[in-house]
């Protein structure tokens, strides 16, 4: 009788708080594991975050403006140092189809074949604004001025979803 009584004891002293703080230790490890991998995500999302902001900051997209004035900030500021007009600039077309929106830009500028290129190429390379989807020249003769004049219309199209 007396030993079984010094096991009881000896459960109730020393193995039952080992078994508790054990189970114990078990659940800081995980959440130790769980706050270092939560760490690590935050560290990366902060590297993307830089990566994303140098990326518009690089092709000159603004996040606190709409898409459409700074693409007419950026127009006027090229046809500005290309001599050339801007004759039109359309409000958005927006499509959706099979759940992607399409948003088409489109405008109409005079000036120079070489000018309006250099705005073509500046457009879709150098800023991404979208894709050229379509250019049309339309050489227009003036006959009270007896002058000939070259329109370009241009549809830049983006896909947001």
């Amino acid at each position: 009788m007396g030993s079984i009584t010094i096991v009881i004891l000896s459960y109730f002293l020393a193995f039952d708080p080992t078994l508790k703080l054990k189970s114990e230790l078990k659940l800081l490890q995980a959440q130790k594991e769980i706050q270092e991998k939560t760490r690590k995500e935050l560290i990366h999302l902060e590297k993307q975050n830089r990566y994303y902001s140098k990326l518009l900051e690089k092709h000159k997209i603004a996040t606190d403006v709409s898409l459409q004035n700074k693409l007419l900030e950026h127009l006027n500021r090229l046809t500005h140092q290309n001599k050339l007009i801007v004759v039109s600039f359309n409000p958005t077309h927006a499509y959706t189809a099979a759940g992607t929106t399409f948003e088409t830009y489109s405008f109409k500028v005079r000036g120079s074949y070489t000018s309006i290129v250099k705005l073509i190429y500046d457009l879709e390379q150098l800023t991404k604004f979208g894709k050229v989807t379509s250019v049309m020249f339309d050489k227009i003769k003036n006959h009270k001025t007896q002058r000939s004049y070259l329109d370009c219309e241009l549809y830049i199209q983006r896909i947001r979803q």
